[in-house]
C-alpha cells in the first residue's frame, strides 16, 4: 500500500492523490486540557473537527464522539462515517490514573493507540500527530534540554507506555 499524497490548500480544505476535498481532522482526547486547547486552535483555523474522548460534554463544538479507544469497532464505525485527513491523538491515562490502575492504562495508552494506528492505516489516513510525554525521559529529561534523540529511560507505567507507543508509530510508519 502507497503513502496517500497529502497537501494543505484552503484553511479547511486539502488535497490527497490530487483530488481536492474538505480537511477533517480527529482529535481524540478532545476534552482533555491539551485536546480542548488543539481543537480550538484547528477550529479557529476552519479546519472540521471530528472530538473523541470517553468523557461525554454536550457543549463540544462540532461533532463529538463519546469513544473508548480500547474499543477498535467504535473507531471502526467513526472512521468510516468520516473521510479523515488526519489525527491528533492525545488520548490517554495520565501518570496518577496509570499508577493506580496499570491495567486500564495498559489498555487506553498502548492498546488505544494500537487500535488508532489501525484504523487509520485501514482508512488511509496519511497523518497521525502524537503527543507523547517528557516522561519516557525519566529524571534525565528534567531539563529544558530533553530532545528526541536524548536517551529515554522512564521510570513509570505512564512513561514507559509512551515510549512504547512511539515505537509502535515508528513501526506503523515504515
Amino acid at each position: 500500500m502507497t503513502t496517500p499524497k497529502f497537501v494543505l490548500t484552503a484553511p479547511n480544505h486539502c488535497i490527497i492523490n490530487g483530488v481536492l476535498g474538505p480537511h477533517h481532522t480527529l482529535v481524540t482526547g478532545a476534552e482533555g486540557f491539551i485536546g480542548r486547547w488543539v481543537r480550538s486552535r484547528l477550529l479557529s483555523a476552519g479546519r472540521n473537527v471530528i472530538s473523541l474522548d470517553q468523557k461525554s460534554n454536550s457543549t463540544t463544538p462540532g461533532i463529538f464522539y463519546a469513544c473508548d479507544v480500547t474499543d477498535p469497532r467504535q473507531l471502526q464505525e467513526i472512521f468510516r462515517a468520516h473521510k479523515l485527513n488526519s489525527i491528533v491523538h492525545l488520548a490517554s491515562l495520565l501518570p496518577t490514573a496509570s499508577k493506580q490502575n496499570p491495567q486500564a492504562a495498559t489498555q487506553v495508552n498502548i492498546a488505544g493507540t494500537l487500535n488508532i494506528l489501525e484504523a487509520a492505516r485501514n482508512f488511509q489516513v496519511p497523518r497521525i500527530v502524537y503527543a507523547s510525554s517528557l516522561s519516557v525521559y525519566g529524571s534525565s529529561g528534567a531539563s529544558d534540554t530533553a530532545s528526541e534523540i536524548s536517551p529515554t529511560a522512564p521510570e513509570d507505567l505512564y512513561g514507559a507506555a509512551k515510549k512504547y507507543a512511539e515505537a509502535l508509530g515508528e513501526a506503523y510508519a515504515c
